[in-house]
């Protein structure tokens, strides 16, 4: 028995291949046509490509590094990036913050970048944040995302974030940049802790008061995209364990392959809020006096007849404006004796 000739000769319906990420979908000829430039290379290929497309990643800071980084990771096809703010954008970010014209002066950085960048890439899913980066905020966002990026060139925001991303399993790429050059490092993971690389760093170490020259700036942060990119495709060699220091006054990138680096085990000092302060507690205030805000109960330095062997279990805070001047003397401390200590730093902070 014959069939019917509309049912003999009939194509079979073949649905085409859609790539999903979260809730974003795209067909497999734009998918293919977007990214052809990256699928022809053979390191990552269709599968590779689709790695991307896949990945959750979190990138708290967008001034001078976010901006630098952010358009390279949308513009390869990562298919949800989380990105943190509190700030507002000011006449001096726009020397080095490329994101940002004088028409945008006053908005939120987190949502003027999101609505540049959705524009660059409308199929990723660009979640903006506008409060700060606190330990119950940024353990939530960590928990979502696949990879950290710390762009935020501030020493008590990259303790915090070195700190959840240890405990919770996941890669920390961490960069900071000034005058005319800057290094990124990719931690944590099989590797160190940003922590046991850099357990102190000096005050003032950074661009509002070092200077910047901008496209010093664009270096680290897109080879900071570079390395995040590498990482979600697994590709070998790998960055992870690495420390890449670019000396743009001389013209050379230094490597520090830090992968095996003997590491000292010490007691962690965590980043703590003002809230979690506690009247049991020794809080030393290390600004300068007549400080604003006032810190009630806030002692100058730590009593001398307060030996490490006396402390007993009173837990000591160290306070300071950005954490770096905390750090060095929670550092000198712990090397004294003392146990039990913690970080506080002011711009941090929401409510002041």
């Amino acid at each position: 028995m014959l069939l019917p000739a509309s049912v003999r000769f009939s194509k079979p319906k073949i649905q085409p291949k859609r790539f999903k990420s979260g809730k974003n979908t795209l067909p497999d000829n734009v998918f293919q046509e977007r990214f052809s430039s990256q699928i022809r290379l053979p390191h990552i290929g269709l599968s590779g490509q689709e790695k991307l497309f896949q990945a959750k990643i979190l990138v708290v800071g967008a001034g001078t590094l976010g901006c630098a980084c952010l358009p390279w990771l949308v513009a390869s096809g990562i298919g949800e990036i989380r990105l943190v703010d509190p700030d507002r954008i000011e006449p001096d970010n726009l020397a080095r913050q490329v994101l940002y014209t004088e028409a945008e002066l006053g908005q939120n950085k987190a949502l003027s970048a999101k609505t540049t960048l959705q524009r660059q890439n409308p199929h990723l899913n660009l979640i903006a944040e506008t409060q700060y980066a606190t330990r119950e905020s940024a353990q939530n966002w960590i928990k979502k995302a696949d990879l950290v990026l710390d762009c935020a060139d501030n020493v008590a925001t990259s303790f915090l974030l070195d700190d959840l991303c240890r405990s919770a399993g996941k890669i920390f790429v961490s960069a900071s940049a000034e005058r005319f050059g800057g290094y990124v490092g990719a931690f944590n993971g099989n590797a160190p802790a940003y922590r046991n690389i850099f357990p102190a760093l000096n005050e003032g170490t950074d661009c509002a008061t070092s200077g910047i020259l901008g496209a010093a700036g664009g270096v680290i942060g897109a080879l900071q995209a570079q390395i995040t990119i590498s990482l979600i495709l697994g590709l070998d060699p790998s960055p992870l364990g690495k420390l890449f220091v670019w000396k743009g006054d001389e013209w050379r990138m230094e490597t520090i392959i830090f992968y095996d680096a003997p590491i000292k085990k010490t007691e962690n000092y965590p980043v703590i809020s003002l809230k979690e302060i506690t009247a049991n507690d020794l809080l030393i205030d290390l600004r300068p006096k007549n400080s604003w805000p006032k810190i009630n109960n806030a002692l100058r330095e730590l009593p001398k007849n307060l030996s490490p062997e006396q402390q007993d279990h009173r837990r000591i805070i160290f306070l300071c404006e950005t954490g770096a001047l905390a750090t060095k003397e929670a550092l000198e401390h712990q090397e004294r004796g003392y146990r039990n200590l913690a970080l506080c730093a002011l711009n941090l902070e929401e409510n002041l």
